[in-house]
């Protein structure tokens, strides 16, 4: 098993952080006030002021602040988490959240990202579980049949990659390809009927409260 930040969202303390939540003319007349939307440029080409997307799975934070795939925030300033990484993101201000997060540039987009993500999935789809039983480390089970929610893109842009589902009962979403949007047959006499739902490709990825990524291997 091994450990990948893809994609990391926490509080940053910048300029913004502390900018009240709600639509976006509030955000950008508080952000506005604050001198964002200078010249200055950030890590990616970004500059505050700017418009951006969330591209990647959503999910709670421990701050109980959201992350929805498909939201428009505005960019506020630079992250200032010092861990070492704020060079790969910046802090961006999402409608109803009491912070500014700092997301890492490959989880936002200059525009809409798409409503149809790899394999057909549409975000909010039933996808059920088709994989072998795990246990992942925050306790949550994965057992074949388990249903849950579509809530984001797995990666990189490809079926393989996996989609990002919030099962039922989970603290966190689980990035898998070993979904299906059909149940698991309950016996496989003959193996050939199972030929679908053997969970061959079992990657599955799952990411915690702090947007941390931890991937589990076979």
């Amino acid at each position: 098993r091994g450990r990948a930040r893809r994609c990391l969202a926490a509080r940053p303390r910048a300029a913004g952080s502390g900018v009240d939540g709600g639509e976006d003319a509030n955000i950008a007349a508080a952000a506005g006030s604050m001198g964002v939307g200078s010249s200055t440029e950030l890590p990616g080409g970004w500059h505050p002021g700017d418009i951006a997307y969330y591209a990647s799975a959503s999910h709670t934070l421990h701050s109980g602040d959201t992350l929805r795939y498909g939201n428009r925030g505005i960019v506020v300033g630079p992250s200032m988490v010092r861990d070492g990484e704020d060079d790969r993101r910046i802090a961006v201000k999402f409608p109803g959240n009491s912070e500014a997060i700092a997301c890492f540039l490959d989880a936002l987009t200059a525009s809409p990202p798409p409503e149809v993500l790899p394999g057909g999935w549409r975000i909010g789809d039933v996808a059920v579980y088709v994989g072998k039983t795990r246990t992942l480390s925050g306790g949550d089970k994965l057992t074949k049949g388990l249903k849950g929610f579509v809530v984001g893109p797995g990666g990189f842009g490809s079926e393989e990659d996996g989609i990002a589902v919030q099962f039922s009962g989970h603290s966190g979403p689980v990035v898998t390809s070993s979904i299906s949007r059909k149940e698991p047959p309950s016996s496989c006499c003959p193996p050939s009927c199972c030929s679908g739902w053997s969970g061959a490709r079992a990657k599955v990825i799952e990411i915690d409260a702090t947007a941390t990524a931890v991937e589990h291997d076979d």
